[in-house]
């Protein structure tokens, strides 16, 4: 399984507030889902639970010792407990890492790739993005924007 991280974090390596990012910018909002519906994304409880719009196609790993795990089986949302259970899940191709911190924090040695978009900025947070530098070397910029910029990072491991 090859998975890439995904997130959008300020100067102050901000990513959230009150388990909201702490920001609006819809053209970020818009890259994020051209980059993942439709794909398999693997995220923390609160993450998940702060969706509003589900793509079809599009499945979850939630990661959670409290939601019910027959409650989502037919939404195409698989519940586990903790990451090694990851192992039993025969998973195969890409999928993204989309949060919260502690996930972040958790996957960032194991992830092939990091799409890190750079809002421009301070922004009042009380959730941050790790350091990542040690893990990861930049290989380019995928996008541009007057309040944004998505930076492309490769595992150093990876090379």
């Amino acid at each position: 399984m090859k998975w890439k991280m995904i997130v959008a974090m300020n100067e102050d390596r901000v990513i959230g507030l009150n388990d909201r990012l702490p920001w609006r910018i819809p053209e970020d909002i818009a890259w994020y889902q051209s980059q993942t519906d439709g794909q398999l994304m693997f995220m923390g409880r609160k993450t998940f639970e702060s969706i509003r719009r589900r793509p079809e196609g599009s499945r979850y790993i939630v990661l959670s010792r409290s939601l019910d795990k027959k409650a989502y089986e037919d939404q195409n949302v698989t519940v586990i407990r903790d990451v090694e259970e990851l192992k039993h899940l025969n998973l195969c191709g890409e999928g993204w890492v989309c949060g919260g911190a502690a996930l972040y924090r958790e996957m960032l040695p194991h992830c092939e790739e990091l799409y890190l978009s750079e809002v421009k900025g301070s922004h009042e947070g009380d959730t941050h993005f790790p350091e990542f530098e040690h893990h990861y070397q930049l290989n380019g910029v995928a996008l541009e924007h007057e309040a944004f910029v998505v930076k492309h990072y490769i595992n150093r491991r990876s090379k």
